[in-house]
């Protein structure tokens, strides 16, 4: 939850930092254990995207250099 409201967060550093650590947290899944991260990415794959969606289509959110 801390993530995704970062991600949501007006401020650019913080919604950048969050993007960061969700960046970080999806690439630690493909080295851990396949059973983990299809139980993770079942459980939690959507709610991400949705979140991740929202962002992109809410006119207060300015554009940043997401890499």
């Amino acid at each position: 939850d801390s993530i995704m409201w970062a991600l949501k967060h007006t401020m650019r550093t913080i919604s950048e930092l969050g993007l960061e650590i969700l960046q970080i947290m999806l690439r630690k899944f493909q080295t851990c254990d396949p059973q983990a991260a299809q139980t993770f990415y079942q459980i939690y794959y959507l709610e991400t995207m949705q979140h991740i969606f929202a962002v992109v289509a809410e006119c207060s959110h300015t554009s940043g250099s997401y890499r």
